[in-house]
């Protein structure tokens, strides 16, 4: 069950990821490399407390 959520929330991650690189196009990097650092470091937290809560 928990792999299920964590396996959604980062394919939502991937797909705005994908979505905004598509929307804005001619983004640059600096732009690319924020929005990944804001979409994946709450999914480094999440996976991080989980796996505290597992042990």
């Amino acid at each position: 069950m928990l792999r299920w959520i964590l396996l959604c929330y980062f394919v939502a991650a991937v797909l705005a990821v994908v979505g905004f690189n598509s929307l804005v196009g001619t983004a640059s990097v600096m732009v690319q490399i924020l929005f990944a650092l804001f979409s994946f470091v709450p999914l480094a937290v999440l996976v991080f407390r989980l796996g505290l809560a597992d042990t």
